[in-house]
């Protein structure tokens, strides 16, 4: 038996954490598979921390080369996390 569906716009992480709950409770035979999109998001999700700390340290880096000091980008990096904060909130 094939059973596809579609969660509401923004909330497809929250569908597929269901999804795997429910398939959990089915019999030993029945196996969960993500196809498309739903695929791509697991396996890109364990990437997502290694991204932002390469992502700080090259703008660090860039700063750094931009104002020719090693203390200078420290405050304007203490900014992301308003940054973080504001994209979650939006």
């Amino acid at each position: 038996m094939r059973l596809s569906g579609s969660a509401a716009r923004g909330a497809s992480g929250d569908a597929m954490k269901e999804m795997e709950l429910l398939a959990r409770q089915l019999p030993p035979d029945f196996a969960v598979e993500w196809t498309c999109q739903s695929f791509q998001e697991q396996q890109t999700a364990s990437q997502k921390p290694m991204l932002m700390l390469l992502s700080i340290l090259l703008v660090f880096l860039v700063l750094t080369a931009l104002y020719e000091s090693w203390a200078v980008p420290f405050p304007v990096l203490m900014v992301i996390p308003l940054g973080i904060a504001g994209t979650v909130a939006a």
